[in-house]
């Protein structure tokens, strides 16, 4: 007779742990300004209805009805702009007609994020200083000078990297490029989401960039080789 009421209250503890997992659903971790899909699954049920979301500093007043995605899923896309707890309470007409869980929200790791934008800017800082003091005439003198008539192959070689150091605009794009990225990673990190759409718009418009930037700097790298190749039939002549 004990035996039989221990594997009663067994079952019973069981079934009671099942309706809480039911209700309460174990989410990841997710990003501040990153988006991620809110998911109940209830297969008796026609809709769910999300009421609110509660985030460390307000209540959001949702009352929408979660999309259908099929099998039982009702899912609902969410950006958070701050870190911290955020609860998601609503109700259906099917299984346990409420739901309330929550999902943490942490910033991505903003520390690495400034070591990158130093070590970017400090890298555009000494490319400046250093092309700024170079001869470039001298420098494409000496290029002629060694190769002529013993390796042309080295004298495109270096006419190229002679063309990326003296087109450095090029190279100041490009180390650009990732500046944008950190910073519009650092503007979402700390939920500024009146900036965030500014810098999503810079990126893509850098990006573009790129192209136009490309086509010029192959432009004036093709400019510098066949001005090198005429100098140096030119020496071959003796003109």
């Amino acid at each position: 007779m004990r035996k039989n009421v221990g594997v009663n209250i067994m079952i019973v503890f069981l079934f009671c742990m099942t309706l809480i997992s039911a209700v309460v659903e174990d989410y990841p971790e997710q990003n501040v300004g990153e988006q991620f899909t809110f998911c109940q699954t209830c297969s008796d049920a026609t809709y769910v209805t999300l009421s609110s979301i509660q985030t460390p500093n307000s209540t959001i007043f949702v009352a929408a009805n979660m999309t259908n995605v099929g099998n039982g899923d009702f899912c609902y896309n969410y950006t958070a702009v701050l870190p911290g707890r955020h609860d998601f309470r609503g109700i259906s007409d099917g299984c346990f007609k409420t739901f309330a869980t929550y999902i943490d929200v942490d910033t991505p790791n903003i520390v690495a994020d400034i070591v990158l934008l130093l070590f970017f800017l400090i890298l555009g800082a000494g490319l400046y200083i250093t092309t700024s003091k170079i001869n470039y005439e001298q420098w494409h003198n000496s290029i002629l000078g060694k190769y002529t008539g013993k390796n042309e192959a080295k004298v495109i070689t270096s006419g190229i990297v002679y063309s990326f150091i003296k087109e450095a605009f090029f190279l100041y794009y490009m180390i650009g490029f990732p500046i944008i990225m950190i910073i519009r990673d650092i503007v979402t990190s700390f939920g500024m989401t009146y900036l965030s759409g500014v810098m999503n718009g810079i990126v893509i418009i850098y990006s573009l960039g790129i192209i136009i930037c490309g086509i010029l700097f192959l432009g004036k790298m093709q400019e510098v080789i066949v001005n090198i190749g005429k100098q140096m039939e030119g020496m071959r002549w003796g003109i």
